[in-house]
């Protein structure tokens, strides 16, 4: 599966956060799964935000423990792009841009969904 449009919304799967989504454009992708795109509005709560925030810190400074509980977290809002029908995974904020994979990244290769 690819991406299919150059702008999309990136919304949550999860019934509980329908109306969380953040609008992107200029979808580039970087690698084979790796895409980052130009966001025009950013419609997620500052929950959703704090959680993928406190994730990459963790990652950064290599605290595993934490981080595996904060991607529980993030994995229940099963985030996905609206047009395309995508799932994606690994998704950080910086400043006008978000980062995500198409395909969970593992040291042993890509998988369609969490392990």
């Amino acid at each position: 599966m690819s991406i299919t449009r150059k702008e999309d919304r990136i919304i949550s799967l999860n019934k509980k956060y329908i109306n969380e989504y953040l609008r992107i454009t200029d979808i580039v992708q970087q690698n084979q799964y790796f895409y980052k795109a130009l966001i025009i509005e950013n419609h997620f709560s500052l929950e959703i935000k704090n959680v993928i925030k406190e994730y990459w810190e963790c990652v950064s400074l290599f605290s595993i423990s934490l981080s595996d509980e904060l991607e529980e977290k993030l994995k229940e809002y099963n985030f996905a792009l609206e047009y395309s029908d995508i799932k994606i995974f690994d998704i950080e904020l910086d400043k006008n841009y978000v980062t995500f994979f198409s395909k969970y990244p593992t040291p042993k290769g890509f998988l369609d969904t969490y392990p």
